[in-house]
């Protein structure tokens, strides 16, 4: 059986805004602490984290984060560093343990976890309890049953799940991950799996990675306020997809340090990404500037916002200088072919449609191959209009909630 599904699915040019600065987030955060009133020597030791991570050591990043916060415990870009250190690491040990155990036990409890985070508690609990069945050996899913039921706002479930788990042992053996990481010791769990690539010590690993890098981030919340505070809180609300969220992060942000441009251009693109167009237009619009001179990124957010708010004409020069620059980028030539075809210029909007298509990522909802059988039908090519509107057809369907068997129970959360 495969447990693992993707459960995240993003919209395209949601995909883009976020890529455009995933790789710049912790740039983003340290140039933003560049004012704080630290030591050379701290500033070198911040740098050298932040280039660890950049090339993708974790390890060494999550060592030196972690020696930055003990010597500042209130530098809030080192917890937001060490935190995503952790989240790398544990996303690399999540490959390797579907590379050696695609559809094992190991890997549904993770995606259990993922789930209850999410508030898809009925789906979690089908997993754990299926796990519990067919591996009632495995030690902690009492726990994380218990912890669903906490999350669902049902404690007197999650004791009497508690209540089932075994106890654990006085003393935890120092090699005994899980152990460690019931007894609420994860650093120590961390170290017990060594460098054991087996299935077990990975999942313990990952479960370990992950409580560190949830701590590092819940630190922040007893940090004192700062701009550069809230920046962090609002990067790690857009990692998450709470880009509502991250707006009244950054607006705090932006209150306590007024025409910071950066905290500006992280405010200007979540209001983008949460669809908050009223707001973004005119914050988007300062950043862009003419259309001729634009950057890509403003070029792009600004011109696909005013096609959402349906100023196709203001749009279209925005979107052809983002096209110039990224001609490469299927959203930006999802967008222009959109913003043309919805202009009457079905020719011109057709090869950039035809790009986006061929680049889509086949867990799209295939909006825009409905945009491209539109435009192949207004060219009188019937065929291939028949072509891409099935491709868009199958691809919502694939994306259509399943309908319950008629008479079948509602799924819900059930007592333990």
């Amino acid at each position: 059986m495969r447990w693992f599904e993707s459960f995240e699915k993003f919209d395209g040019s949601m995909r883009y805004a976020r890529a455009m600065r995933a790789s710049f987030a912790l740039v983003i955060v340290a140039s933003s602490l560049a004012a704080a009133p630290v030591s050379v020597g701290a500033q070198g030791a911040r740098a050298e984290a932040e280039r660890a991570f950049e090339a993708a050591r974790y390890h060494e990043a999550a060592e030196k984060f972690r020696a930055l916060t003990v010597a500042d415990p209130n530098n809030a870009g080192a917890w937001y560093g060490l935190g995503k250190s952790y989240e790398a690491l544990a996303r690399q040990s999540f490959s390797r343990l579907q590379e050696r155990a695609p559809g094992s036990e190991w890997e549904a409890l993770l995606v259990a976890d993922v789930w209850v985070s999410a508030g898809r508690f009925e789906q979690a609990l089908t997993l754990y309890r299926d796990v519990l069945r067919l591996h009632p050996g495995i030690p902690g899913v009492h726990q994380s049953i218990a912890t669903l039921y906490e999350r669902a706002g049902k404690p007197e479930w999650a004791a009497s799940e508690a209540a089932k788990a075994p106890p654990l042992p006085a003393r935890c053996v120092p090699d005994a991950a899980d152990c460690l990481l019931i007894a609420r010791r994860p650093l120590d769990a961390l170290a017990a799996t060594g460098a054991r690539q087996d299935a077990r010590n990975l999942y313990w690993r990952i479960r370990a990675l992950n409580d560190l890098a949830t701590s590092a981030f819940a630190t922040l919340d007893g940090l004192p306020p700062s701009a550069e505070v809230h920046m962090v809180r609002a990067a790690i609300d857009r990692d998450q997809g709470r880009a509502i969220d991250a707006v009244a992060e950054l607006k705090a942000a932006l209150a306590l340090d007024p025409g910071d441009r950066m905290i500006e251009e992280e405010l200007a693109s979540a209001l983008y990404e949460s669809k908050n167009l009223e707001e973004a237009l005119p914050l988007l619009a300062r950043l862009a500037g003419p259309a001729e001179t634009a950057e890509a990124r403003w070029a792009f957010f600004y011109g696909d916002a005013m096609l959402q708010a349906q100023q196709v004409d203001q749009a279209l020069p925005y979107l052809k200088t983002a096209a110039r620059q990224q001609p490469d980028a299927p959203p930006v030539r999802a967008s222009l072919g959109r913003a043309l075809l919805q202009a009457g210029d079905a020719a011109g909007a057709l090869p950039h449609l035809q790009a986006a298509a061929n680049a889509d990522n086949p867990d799209s909802d295939g909006a825009v191959h409905y945009q491209l059988a539109q435009a192949y039908q207004r060219l009188g090519r019937g065929a291939e209009a028949k072509q891409a509107l099935t491709e868009y057809q199958k691809r919502q369907a694939a994306h259509a909630p399943e309908a319950p068997s008629p008479g079948a129970p509602r799924p819900g959360l059930t007592p333990p």
